[in-house]
């Protein structure tokens, strides 16, 4: 009777969301909702079961479906877009109207670190290329989060990617060095993570607002829509000060709880 109550006690304590950090609880919902989780998938780590596959996951992506579902309806538009173009502009740039023939291509680059609160950090990169008003964007974030394995630990990983177009919608006029920015973005996104891999598309606008100097308001919001109904929503602001961003960062997705915490980064503009 003993043996059994530790038995019964430890499934228990396995089982418990409290050590499943927020990367986990989202993986397991993913791999719930995909059918991986059943299935064993087809990646190198097969059946691996990880904390986040409960019951309490389960229902509160279903809670999380139902409200994500009446926000999805309103025809979200935004982007992840991880401070591209939020450097200083070094001279003045041609109206934000149609491509004029001596407009100067425009490179941006951002590379950023984030501490995820209840989970561990994510890694992003951006690049985007544009000249006049229209150009092309890439970009890959990785969040990582360490989960128990038996006497040890794991580490579990959640890539993102996306390439697509850019349109800048506002921008510096002639003769102008300094003005809001605003761009849009539409693409292709993936996501990978233990043995699922989807795809979908994304869009979304990225702001810039100089305030004084060479300090900057940024901002992003956007959305990725992938296969078998899964959802993710963002939303970034903070502060650019010459080749540095400080800013907080929500990445949220419809099957588990938002993965969100400051983020520190350099940004490159030429």
């Amino acid at each position: 009777m003993l043996l059994r109550a530790v038995v019964f006690l430890g499934v228990v304590v396995v089982a418990t969301p409290a050590f499943a950090g927020r990367l986990g609880q989202v993986v397991g919902g993913v791999r719930q909702q995909t059918g991986a989780a059943s299935s064993g998938g087809g990646g190198s780590k097969g059946g691996t079961s990880y904390p986040g596959d409960t019951q309490t996951t389960r229902d509160h992506r279903a809670q999380r479906e139902r409200e994500v579902r009446v926000e999805a309806t309103q025809g979200c538009l935004g982007c992840f877009v991880y401070g591209g173009g939020m450097g200083v502009a070094a001279s003045p740039e041609p109206p934000a109207g149609p491509l004029q023939p001596g407009a100067r291509p425009r490179l941006d680059a951002y590379a950023g670190i984030q501490s995820v609160v209840e989970s561990d950090f994510s890694g992003s990169v951006h690049v985007r290329g544009h000249v006049g008003f229209i150009g092309l964007e890439a970009g890959a974030t990785t969040f990582v989060e360490e989960v128990p394995k038996g006497a040890g630990t794991e580490y579990l990983r959640l890539d993102l990617w996306n390439v697509g177009t850019v349109v800048r919608l506002l921008g510096p006029g002639a003769g102008v060095a300094r003005a809001p920015e605003v761009f849009a973005s539409l693409g292709l996104t993936g996501m990978s993570t233990v043995d699922v891999n989807l795809l979908g598309v994304h869009a979304g606008l990225d702001a810039r607002i100089p305030v004084a100097g060479e300090i900057d308001l940024i901002g992003s919001a956007g959305v990725r829509l992938y296969e078998d109904d899964i959802r993710a929503m963002d939303a970034r602001a903070g502060v650019s000060l010459s080749f540095f961003q400080v800013s907080y960062r929500v990445t949220e997705f419809n099957t588990g709880p938002p993965l969100h915490g400051p983020e520190v980064g350099l940004q490159w503009r030429y």
